[in-house]
């Protein structure tokens, strides 16, 4: 059996995803199981922007999460801050909570809060909304957002 290149996987993942919404969590994790049998950091952002704010099953929008989430925690922010835009305009409840994720491991938000100074107008702008978003949820999480509002500013 010949390994498809990561192109070709994710063009695989990409044609099952469009029938996510009729098989349901099952469709979801035989398309991550199968995706992530190769591995390449250049799955994250198409992970990413899977999530579906109206998919009925949290669970399975969890298995995009963590597949995305396995790579170096480094790459792993890398790869969803130049998608963040697009992603929280398309699924905003769940950028929030892939954002909120990160912040939740003092490593990974340190990391966050240096390549969001060097990231571009676009990506900042996306920072200070999600962070705004979460803040408006709940003030208790300010303490989780501010350096990084900071640094988007």
């Amino acid at each position: 059996m010949t390994k498809d290149t990561p192109n070709k996987a994710m063009a695989k993942f990409l044609e099952a995803a469009a029938h996510f919404p009729e098989g349901g969590a099952k469709a979801v994790d035989d398309a991550v199981a199968q995706l992530m049998l190769q591995p390449d950091k250049c799955f994250i952002g198409p992970l990413l922007m899977t999530l579906d704010d109206s998919f009925e099953e949290d669970g399975a929008m969890f298995s995009l999460i963590h597949a995305a989430e396995q790579f170096d925690d480094n790459v792993y922010i890398d790869e969803m801050l130049a998608i963040l835009p697009q992603f929280c305009a398309g699924a905003p409840k769940w950028a929030s909570i892939a954002f909120m994720r990160c912040l939740n491991n003092a490593e990974m938000k340190n990391y966050m809060v240096k390549a969001i100074r060097q990231s571009s107008i676009e990506i900042k702008e996306a920072v200070i909304w999600l962070c705004n978003k979460i803040n408006e949820r709940n003030p208790i999480f300010l303490n989780k957002t501010l350096l990084v509002l900071l640094s988007a500013k």
